[in-house]
C-alpha cells in the first residue's frame, strides 16, 4: 500500500507540473496572438502590408512551434493517463480531447501560415523560414 501512495504522489506531482507547463504553453500562445494583433493595428495605421504579411508569417511560425510542443505533451500526457487510469478513464478522455482540440487548432494556424506566405513574395517567405542566425548572417553580408 505505501508504494502505491508514493506512486500516486508522483503521479499528482507530475500532472501538477504537466498543467503547469500546458499553462505556459497557453500564456505565450495568448502573448503571440496579442502580437499579432498589434500587427494588424500597426497594418492600419500605415498600409505598410509587406512588413504586416512578415511581422503574421513570424508570429504564425512562432505560434506553431509552440502548438507542436503542447500536442506533443498532450500526447504524452494521454499516454502517461491510459497507463495510469485506462484507456477509457475520464481523466484520459479529458486529455483526448485537449489533444483533438490542439490538433484542430494547429491545422488552423498551418492554414493561415499557408494562406499568409502566398502573399508574400517567395523570397521573404524563405527568408521567414531561416533560423535567426542565418538571417543575421545574411543582413551582414549584404
Amino acid at each position: 500500500m505505501e508504494t502505491r501512495e508514493i506512486k500516486t504522489k508522483l503521479t499528482v506531482d507530475s500532472e501538477k507540473q504537466f498543467n503547469r507547463e500546458i499553462k505556459e504553453a497557453g500564456r505565450n500562445m495568448r502573448v503571440m496572438a496579442g502580437e499579432m494583433k498589434a500587427a494588424a493595428a500597426d497594418f492600419n495605421l500605415t498600409g505598410n502590408e509587406m512588413d504586416y504579411l512578415s511581422r503574421k508569417s513570424s508570429s504564425l511560425n512562432s505560434q506553431i512551434k509552440q502548438q507542436e510542443a503542447i500536442i506533443k505533451a498532450l500526447e504524452g500526457a494521454v499516454q502517461s493517463s491510459a497507463d495510469a487510469w485506462g484507456d477509457a478513464g475520464e481523466k484520459t478522455d479529458g486529455y483526448r480531447i485537449k489533444l483533438s482540440n490542439a490538433q484542430a487548432n494547429m491545422a488552423k494556424l498551418r492554414k493561415e501560415l499557408e494562406e499568409t506566405d502566398a502573399e508574400l513574395p517567395s523570397e521573404l517567405v524563405l527568408f521567414q523560414a531561416l533560423p535567426k542566425a542565418d538571417k543575421m548572417e545574411l543582413i551582414i553580408q549584404n
